[in-house]
């Protein structure tokens, strides 16, 4: 059965998400971004003995993230026969699209395990600025 849980929700803008980035890039965790898309990532919630999917709205961002600032080697490079080598680090990194929040890469597996739901923000959820 599908569903809404809700029709719109708030989202940050392009410049916040932005911001967050060039935030990691300052402080040297977020080395390059080749790719960046809008999309929704797919949520475990247990209700009920049911389980129920919720989309998030995430951004998608395809580069080399490190935790360690101090490690070099986190971009793909080019073998002495031209293969591409691509270190760990490089790899696809998702922040919510609503909180600018990054999605922990350990909730992230290669395995057919879905991610534990996360909160979404509903229009609600905001307060009116007086």
């Amino acid at each position: 059965k599908l569903g809404n849980v809700e029709e719109d929700v708030p989202l940050l803008s392009f410049n916040a998400i932005k911001n967050v980035l060039k935030k990691q890039i300052d402080a040297g965790q977020l080395r390059v971004i080749d790719e960046m898309q809008f999309g929704y990532l797919p949520f475990l919630k247990n209700n009920d003995n049911m389980e129920t999917y919720i989309l998030h709205p995430v951004w998608r961002i395809l580069g080399s993230y490190t935790y360690d600032v101090n490690k070099e080697n986190v971009l793909p490079y080019y073998e002495e026969d031209g293969s591409k080598s691509c270190p760990q680090e490089y790899y696809n990194y998702f922040y919510s699209a609503q909180t600018g929040e990054m999605i922990q890469a350990a909730n992230l597996t290669h395995n057919s395990l879905p991610l534990q739901s996360i909160d979404y923000i509903a229009w609600g959820d905001i307060k009116a600025n007086d």
